[in-house]
C-alpha cells in the first residue's frame, strides 16, 4: 500500500470515529506534512524516514 493511500484511509477512519473537525485538521496538517516529506525524499525504507523526518522538523 502506498503511503498516500494509507494517509487517506487514516483520515477517513478518523472521520468515521467522529473526531472533531479541529482534530481532523490537526491530523491532516501533521500527517500530511510527513507524507509530503516522504514524497520529496528518496528512500526505500519507511523505518529510515521516520527518524530522518524528526531530524528535519527539529531544524
Amino acid at each position: 500500500m502506498r503511503l498516500s493511500r494509507a494517509y487517506d484511509l487514516f483520515i477517513q477512519e478518523q472521520r468515521i470515529n467522529q473526531h472533531t473537525e479541529a482534530t481532523l485538521e490537526f491530523y491532516k496538517y501533521s500527517a500530511g506534512k510527513f507524507v509530503e516529506y516522504c514524497k520529496r525524499v528518496d528512500s526505500d525504507s519507511l523505518q529510515d524516514l521516520i527518524p530522518d523526518y524528526f531530524d528535519h522538523i527539529a531544524r
